[in-house]
């Protein structure tokens, strides 16, 4: 009888064995499909940045090409280089909303290109529309998708006179990995950490 005994419990440290095996593997696959998904998140986050940056640069540039303030010229030169970038589109801009809007938005109740003033503006914010990135994968814990959407902001100094010759702005990190920038007769200012990789540097 004892043997028997014996024998049945080693028969179920195997099933306890194969169960414990089973939840880790679930567990294990599932932690992989999150990290693949949010990669995608953090990508596509990237690319709504550039296309920020590229948007605000460009409505800097057009707001006084004309020789006079020019805030519908500007507008357009941000909504062109958002759809250019990163394919936003009309009905994208429409939905979009900025709490962190600048006083003077010319195409209300579209906040996202917003001015510091309506007449003779010296600051220009734009915020891409929020994009919903499926996360196929995750969507066993749950999520389905993340929102994500970037915004930059340039001041133009009176004069024509920058501050630096290379401006990056925002707070986080910024990861010129294994890049190189060169600015000559020019200061670089960076708000925020710079990242590099050993290869990477700025001159």
């Amino acid at each position: 009888m004892v043997h028997r005994l014996n024998r049945l419990r080693r028969q179920d440290d195997g099933a306890v064995a194969l169960v414990v095996v089973l939840l880790t593997s679930m567990v294990f696959i599932g932690l992989c499909a999150l990290v693949v998904d949010l990669g995608m998140a953090r990508d596509t986050r990237r690319q709504a940045q550039n296309a920020a940056d590229a948007s605000a640069l460009a409505a800097g540039n057009a707001l006084y090409a004309s020789g006079s303030v020019s805030i519908a010229n500007a507008v357009g030169a941000a909504k062109l280089y958002a759809t250019r970038n990163y394919g936003v589109s009309t009905a994208d801009w429409l939905a979009c909303t900025d709490a962190s809007a600048l006083a003077a938005q010319p195409d209300a109740p579209d906040t996202c290109i917003s001015f510091d003033n309506s007449t003779a503006p010296t600051t220009v914010r734009v915020k891409v529309p929020v994009r919903q990135v499926p996360t196929p994968f995750a969507g066993i814990w749950g999520v389905h998708s993340v929102p994500v959407s970037a915004s930059a902001q340039i001041k133009l100094i009176a004069g024509g006179l920058a501050q630096c010759g290379l401006c990056v702005i925002g707070s986080g990190t910024h990861d010129l990995q294994n890049g190189s920038i060169t600015v000559n007769g020019a200061s670089v200012a960076i708000n925020g950490t710079l990242d590099a990789n050993p290869q990477g540097d700025i001159t």
